[in-house]
C-alpha cells in the first residue's frame, strides 16, 4: 500500500480508539503503530508531514509530560530516529512547543541527529542542540563531524565550539583559520559567530585574519558590527586602520561607527559631513537610509526630528518603479524606522505607504495603524551602537 492509504488506514484506527475530542489519551499500541507507519514510508518525504496531521488531530492537549511520553514511546520503536527532531524540534506553527528539547533525552537525540544524512540540516541540529549532550555524547558528536565534508564540517564545528574543552576548542580554531585563508565564506561565518567564546588569544589571531589587504569587506565589517563589545584597546585600532580603506562606504561608515569609541576627536563629524555631501549629491538608497539611522543612534549631537525626517524624506524619494512587487525598498524601510516614529511623523509615514504597490501596500498600512493606534512609548533614537 502507498503511505496515503496507509495514513487513511491509521487514521481510522485513531478515530475508532480515540476520537476527535482529544480528551483520551493515545494509547501506547497506536504509538506504535505510527512508528511503524514512520518507519515502513521513511523515504518518502511526506511521511513526517502525515505524522504530524495525525498528532494534530488526535493528540491534542499536549501537555509537557504527554510530549515526553510520547517522544519516549516512539524512540523505543523506531529504526529511523531522524523524524523525531521534525516532530518535536521543529515547530511547524508561531505556537510554541509544550516540551523543551531539555526535556528529552540526550542519548535518543544525538541518535535523531546522527540518522541525518550529511547537509545543512544536520549541521544545524549540531549547533542547535549541543548545549543538552553530556560531555561523553559531545565526544562522539566531535569524532563524527570531523567526518563531515566541507563546508558542513566547518558549520558543526562551529556550533560545537562553545561546548567543547579548551584542547578542543584549539583544534577547531585552527581548522577555522585554514578554512578562512582558503576564503571560506562559512568559515568567515563561524568565526563572527564564536568570537565572544574565544579566548584572548584566539580573538587577537581572529583580528589579525581580518586585517589583511585581501580579506573581504564585508568580513570584517560583520566581524565588527557583532563583536565590537568584546574588542580590545589594540585590536580596535588595528580594525580602524582596516575600515577607513574600506571602498564600500556603507560598509566604510558602519563600521567606523561601531568603532566610535576609538576614532580620535572630531573625525566621528568628519565622517557624518562626508556622508551628507554624498546625500546631496546622490540619489537615495536604502544603504544610505540605513548608514542615515546608524549615524542618528551613534552621534548624540543629532536631534531625533532632524534625523527621522531626513529619513523619510530620503524614502519618499526612492523610486520603486523598476522593482518587483516583493522588494520594494520603501516597504522594508518604512518597517525599519518603524519603531523610532512618533506622533508628528504620522502625515509622511501614510503618505509614503500609499505609494507602495501591490498588496504590500495594505499590509503595510496595517502595521503603521497598528502602530500609531496601539503603541503608547515611541522608541527614540540613543546616543549608542546598534547592536544587531
Amino acid at each position: 500500500m502507498g503511505t496515503y492509504s496507509d495514513y487513511i488506514h491509521l487514521q481510522r484506527e485513531f478515530v475508532q480508539q480515540v476520537g476527535y475530542a482529544g480528551r483520551v489519551v493515545v494509547p501506547d499500541d497506536l504509538i506504535d503503530k505510527l512508528a511503524a507507519f514512520l518507519d515502513a514510508h521513511a523515504s518518502d518525504s511526506m511521511v513526517s508531514y502525515y505524522a504530524h496531521s495525525l498528532l494534530a488531530q488526535f493528540y491534542r492537549l499536549r501537555t509537557r509530560a504527554r510530549s515526553v511520553h510520547l517522544f519516549n514511546a516512539l524512540n523505543a520503536t523506531l529504526r529511523n530516529k531522524r523524524v523525531l527532531i521534525e516532530l518535536f524540534l521543529s515547530p511547524r506553527d508561531r505556537h510554541p512547543l509544550p516540551a523543551r528539547v531539555e526535556n528529552y533525552d540526550a542519548g535518543a537525540l544525538w541518535l535523531a541527529i546522527d540518522d541525518l544524512p550529511h547537509g545543512y540540516d544536520k549541521a544545524n541540529c549540531i549547533g542547535r542542540f549541543a548545549h543538552v549532550l553530556s560531555p561523553e555524547l559531545l565526544d562522539r558528536a566531535y569524532t563524527a563531524v570531523l567526518a563531515f565534508p566541507e563546508p558542513f564540517q566547518t558549520r558543526a564545528l562551529g556550533g560545537l565550539f562553545p561546548h567543547v574543552d579548551a584542547e578542543r576548542q584549539a583544534a577547531v580554531f585552527s581548522y577555522l583559520c585554514a578554512q578562512f585563508r582558503l576564503w571560506s565564506d562559512e568559515a568567515a561565518y563561524r568565526l563572527k559567530l564564536v568570537f565572544p567564546f574565544m579566548s584572548k588569544e584566539h580573538r587577537a589571531a581572529t583580528v589579525a585574519l581580518h586585517v589583511g589587504a585581501d580579506v573581504p569587506e564585508s568580513w570584517t565589517a560583520y566581524l565588527v558590527i557583532r563583536n565590537v563589545q568584546y574588542l580590545q584597546h589594540a585590536e580596535g585600532e588595528r580594525l580602524v586602520e582596516t575600515a577607513r580603506r574600506f571602498t564600500s562606504t556603507y560598509l566604510r561608515n558602519r563600521c567606523l561607527l561601531k568603532l566610535a569609541a576609538w576614532l580620535p576627536a572630531g573625525e566621528l563629524d568628519a565622517l557624518f559631513a562626508r556622508f551628507m555631501d554624498d546625500v546631496r549629491k546622490h540619489a537615495p538608497s536604502s544603504a544610505m537610509i540605513h548608514n542615515l539611522i546608524q549615524f542618528g543612534a551613534v552621534m548624540e549631537n543629532l536631534g531625533r526630528g532632524e534625523v527621522i525626517q531626513l529619513a523619510l524624506d530620503l524614502i519618499a524619494r526612492l523610486d520603486d518603479t523598476q522593482s518587483d512587487l516583493y522588494n520594494q525598498q520603501k516597504y522594508g524601510l518604512l518597517l525599519f524606522i518603524l519603531p523610532l516614529l512618533g506622533e508628528d511623523d504620522r502625515t509622511a509615514v501614510f503618505d509614503i505607504a500609499l505609494t507602495v504597490r501591490g498588496g504590500y501596500r495594505k499590509r503595510l498600512l496595517a502595521r503603521v495603524r497598528k502602530h500609531f493606534d496601539e503603541a503608547h512609548n515611541f522608541c527614540e533614537i540613543r546616543g549608542a551602537a546598534i547592536c544587531y
